[in-house]
């Protein structure tokens, strides 16, 4: 029990990058069983969630202010908030934020219209159209004749999928950039902290 006048702290022990890797493959096998308005929601929340993660690896071991921080109404409790602060620290390639925005853009037409959608609705088909990675795999199918094979759902769920990797791989790329660091001598951590950009 929390003694009275003190908050429990909502703060959970990052996953490791290999235990958000597993969800991912079963949280996109998940996702296809559901209508369209809940793929878009879906996706958008387990994308959010990883970054979450990668920003609580990345902060101080201080519950209190990393969670008023991430927390929903904190400062980065939005996925918009997440990914341009990720992208801003170098944690994630500028592709990676171009497919997160527009991701995020899909999730909200769905969330904030009341009309039922669906991936083939103009707006929703245009944003879905401009993933990069569908597009790059349509450029490669051109070649077999098989460049129909996709539909918007399918665009975006592979899109899903894919930044979830991408982010997961950066997260990795950061915890062993983060475990060199720490095997180097104190004195040459100190002058790289003083390098400038």
């Amino acid at each position: 029990m929390t003694p009275i006048g003190k908050k429990k702290s909502k703060s959970k022990a990052p996953k490791t990058p290999e235990d958000l890797a597993d969800e991912s493959r079963q949280f996109i096998e998940d996702m296809q069983g559901q209508k369209d308005p809940g793929v878009a929601l879906m996706g958008a929340a387990f994308l959010d969630a990883i970054l979450e993660q990668i920003l609580r690896a990345c902060f101080r071991n201080d519950a209190k202010h990393v969670d008023a921080l991430l927390e929903k109404r904190g400062p980065l409790g939005t996925l918009w908030s997440r990914s341009k602060i990720a992208y801003c620290l170098r944690l994630l390639p500028k592709n990676i934020l171009d497919d997160l925005d527009k991701i995020r853009d899909i999730r909200n037409i769905f969330a904030h219209n009341y009309v039922t959608q669906s991936f083939d609705s103009e707006d929703i088909a245009g944003l879905c159209a401009k993933l990069r990675f569908p597009n790059q795999l349509i450029d490669i199918w051109r070649k077999f004749g098989r460049e129909n094979c996709l539909n918007n759902r399918g665009r975006y769920i592979l899109s899903v999928a894919h930044v979830s990797n991408d982010l997961i791989l950066c997260w990795l790329s950061l915890r062993d950039s983060a475990s060199a660091k720490e095997r180097k001598p104190e004195e040459v951590r100190q002058k790289e902290v003083h390098k400038p950009d």
